[in-house]
């Protein structure tokens, strides 16, 4: 399996594209990356907020995210689990894309080579699969997420600043928002990504 699943909300998307298609260049690992803060975002939805089971979306709550934000011993949990001695073993969704791609490469037993990472969903799925515009599933519903930003916003400096370094440090190099030339993958050697070879 040469996709490398580390995404919240685009993980399933791309599962079923690997399930169900030909990968076009089998010799290639890859994962797509995403935004950091959108993904913590949408971790947050994931870890906390959707297990409310609402029938309407304006009907879930997030009152609950400041309490737990500012639970320094959860947080840490949810991002890291036992650590990077365990490979975040018992982390939670706000897993960082960083540490599940250490933990990925680790879990496919990949020593050598490159991981490349694009900067879409939709951009590996093309080169990958053929498929144009890959469909979504599992999408979060917008409105809570937007919601979940919000409660989120007097945080976002920490944890950017916390926990976030190294996800911003991939993604400020794919991002077409910081330069307009901007590639849509760059290759990373394992070495440099996982700590435990």
């Amino acid at each position: 399996m040469s996709c490398l699943l580390i995404l919240k909300n685009g993980h399933s998307t791309l599962e079923n594209c690997s399930e169900f298609n030909k990968d076009c260049y089998p010799e290639i690992n890859f994962c797509a990356w995403r935004n950091p803060w959108q993904r913590f975002v949408s971790a947050v939805w994931t870890d906390v907020v959707e297990n409310q089971s609402h029938k309407n979306t304006r009907d879930y709550s997030v009152d609950m995210i400041v309490p737990l934000i500012n639970d320094k011993v959860w947080l840490r949990q949810q991002i890291e689990g036992g650590g990077q001695d365990t490979l975040f073993y018992q982390s939670g969704h706000m897993i960082t894309q960083w540490n599940n791609l250490q933990r990925e490469c680790q879990r496919f037993k990949i020593t050598q080579g490159a991981i490349r990472i694009y900067r879409s969903v939709n951009t590996a799925t093309k080169i990958h699969y053929n498929i144009s515009k890959a469909r979504i599933i599992n999408q979060s519903p917008p409105d809570v997420i937007l919601r979940i930003d919000y409660a989120l916003r007097p945080f976002k400096a920490q944890i950017i600043k916390e926990w976030l370094q190294q996800d911003y440090t991939i993604w400020d190099q794919l991002d077409p928002q910081l330069q307009i030339d901007s590639p849509t993958s760059i290759d990373i050697p394992v070495d440099k990504i996982r700590k435990d070879i």
